[in-house]
């Protein structure tokens, strides 16, 4: 926690954290580590979970330490979003139509990016057990 102070301290963001520190990973997972952080820092503090920016109650993403692949996997979905809407604004289609498609295979892209992301890290854990 020091270090991350320390961090926060020299990249000249202290007075700008207005929303303060967002804890993710396993150690977020450790007890009391927010009330820790709030008294080391003299910051507001939460612990971020990976849910919070996506539909449904999946068990298996809740935790915090998935909370970095999943914000990677929405970012790269993002930046699909953004080409898809960049040519779809340059062929011409109807905006229904075209919304219609993009949605379909934000769906799509968004499940199968998670579905994988799901099995990778069920992997590497059922690994890490036997």
């Amino acid at each position: 926690i020091e270090q991350v102070y320390f961090e926060i301290r020299n990249s000249g963001y202290e007075n700008k954290l207005t929303a303060g520190i967002v804890v993710t990973g396993g150690g977020a997972q450790l007890r009391n580590v927010r009330h820790l952080f709030e008294f080391v820092t003299g910051m507001d503090v939460r612990i971020g979970y990976p849910t919070e920016h996506l539909a449904g109650d999946d068990e298996d993403v809740k935790n915090p330490s998935f909370a970095t692949g999943v914000g990677l996997i929405l970012k790269g979905f993002e930046r699909i979003k953004n080409k898809q809407n960049a040519n779809v604004n340059s062929t011409v289609v109807s905006e229904p139509v075209a919304k219609e498609k993009i949605d379909g295979k934000r769906k799509n892209i968004l499940g199968d990016m998670l579905d994988k992301f799901k099995n990778i890290a069920k992997d590497m854990f059922e690994d890490d057990v036997n």
